[in-house]
């Protein structure tokens, strides 16, 4: 087979998942610096042209031996390793079939510690729950393999300290999760016959928590957005309807995201979901504009789909939108058309949505009982950030200086 040239098929690639497959820019712009691009880098590095398998084959292992000493991240390395599989079957027989996502790799620990990571399962929790947990503790695994430790009893308080130094230099505002992990595998070891952790005492220290009020959407920023989505438009009915649903709702992005056709209940007027970060049921009442929204585009601008979701991507293929961040994109780009400024921390975020009927409620004077139903928490301790919003209201809680005695110090 005649080589060709690697730009030559890299654009041949793109120009397959754009007009074949049917990813939209936005999709194609990652596939193309964070797939294609570390490529022709390392070709570049090689003074190479043409496709050649041999250095294909030399990158890829250049990218796991990466990976597996923390190089290069576990999103990077799949991007890179989804870049080598299009090129490949692109250079081989000129199509490419989108076939998901690449395949993940876990680095190898003794079988000892994988036995542990197992049996952290814990049903009573999330799966997300679940999945956080154990990669904290495969993380803590490894660091002990990098140091020839294979025995959980050789853990020494240096080892403890040294891994806690190093990941919060990339979580440094998620140590308590990290804390709170390593405390459960400190008792899953007491409880399964081993010793424990010794030392375990380094994480019961208590630490701080980071607090901060984040504000809340503008209502008038959101009435703009909503007046100015053209609903005429498939694309326009989905967005209309998803954030209308929020607006109403305060439901999580994630959770809009995994609404299935069979969650709404149309003669009640309800929907019903188990929520995907609590994991408790929750039934929620459709306003009548909210469930005219949502029928407008089931029935005039869904994609005609075997998925279960009732959002889907309006470009093909006509699938579930894979997590909630696709959700946050729906609003951003709507902002964008309304001429709606967004700057970081500013609360124009999905969040920042939930944030705002949250607030709304408490200033109503609704009860913070019903707020946490309507939301979906499950103790009202969570409610804090929506009363410390409440500015009016905290002013009528606050103290004058009256109050004070003339000999108080």
């Amino acid at each position: 087979m005649k080589s060709k040239i690697i730009l030559a098929i890299i654009n041949q690639s793109l120009m397959i998942l754009e007009k074949d497959v049917g990813l939209a820019q936005t999709t194609l712009e990652k596939v193309r610096t964070r797939s294609f691009k570390p490529i022709t880098a390392f070709f570049d590095g090689k003074k190479e042209t043409f496709y050649n398998e041999a250095l294909i084959n030399e990158f890829e292992e250049h990218q796991r031996i990466k990976f597996q000493h923390g190089a290069i991240t576990r999103k990077d390395y799949n991007h890179r390793i989804r870049g080598i599989k299009i090129l490949r079957e692109v250079h081989d027989t000129n199509t490419f079939s989108w076939k998901g996502p690449a395949n993940k790799i876990n680095p190898k620990l003794p079988e000892s510690f994988e036995n542990i990571i197992t049996g952290l399962t814990n049903p009573n929790i999330s799966e997300n729950k679940n999945r956080h947990i154990k990669s904290v503790i495969r993380r803590f695994l490894l660091s002990l393999t990098g140091l020839g430790i294979n025995n959980i009893a050789q853990v020494k308080a240096e080892h403890i300290q040294a891994f806690l130094s190093d990941i919060s230099k990339s979580r440094a505002k998620s140590m308590e999760h990290v804390i709170m992990s390593l405390r459960k595998l400190d008792r899953y070891l007491s409880k399964s016959g081993f010793s424990g952790l010794q030392y375990a005492g380094l994480l019961m220290a208590p630490r701080a928590r980071e607090r901060k009020i984040y504000p809340y959407m503008p209502q008038d920023d959101l009435n703009l957005v909503l007046k100015s989505i053209d609903r005429s438009t498939a694309m326009g009915k989905r967005d209309y309807a998803i954030l209308l649903l929020a607006a109403s709702t305060g439901l999580r992005s994630g959770d809009i995201t995994n609404i299935k056709l069979s969650d709404i209940d149309w003669h009640k007027n309800e929907i019903c979901i188990v929520q995907g970060k609590t994991q408790s049921p929750i039934n929620i009442p459709l306003r009548k504009g909210v469930g005219a929204a949502l029928a407008d585009y089931i029935l005039n601008g869904r994609p005609e789909s075997k998925s279960a979701q009732v959002f889907l991507r309006n470009v093909a293929p006509f699938q579930r939108f894979k997590h909630g961040g696709a959700i946050a994109d729906v609003l951003r780009r709507q902002m964008k058309t309304a001429n709606i400024s967004h700057e970081i921390g500013d609360g124009k975020t999905m969040h920042g949505i939930r944030r705002m009927l949250g607030t709304q409620m408490v200033i109503e004077g609704i009860p913070v009982t019903t707020v946490a139903q309507v939301l979906g928490h499950q103790n009202t301790n969570a409610l804090s950030p929506y009363i410390s919003l409440n500015i009016e209201g905290l002013r009528e809680c606050a103290l004058g200086f009256n109050s004070l005695k003339e000999d108080s110090k």
